[in-house]
């Protein structure tokens, strides 16, 4: 089972949990909201001990 981490959707602010690889240094990938389907960049980190972080934006935002 992978990890979880909670991210809010930068549109509407619904709080999800999104699984991820914490096997990873570091992830970008793009994820609709399920709440209301806009895609998101999510960016994952995951530091020394394993432990993922991530944060995420409305796609086309720099």
């Amino acid at each position: 089972m992978l990890p979880s981490v909670e991210v809010r959707c930068p549109y509407c602010a619904a709080l999800f949990e999104l699984p991820v690889d914490a096997t990873a240094e570091e992830q970008r990938f793009s994820h609709p909201c399920p709440a209301c389907a806009r895609p998101m960049l999510v960016v994952v980190d995951v530091d020394d001990d394993g432990v993922a972080m991530a944060t995420v934006e409305s796609e086309g935002e720099p």
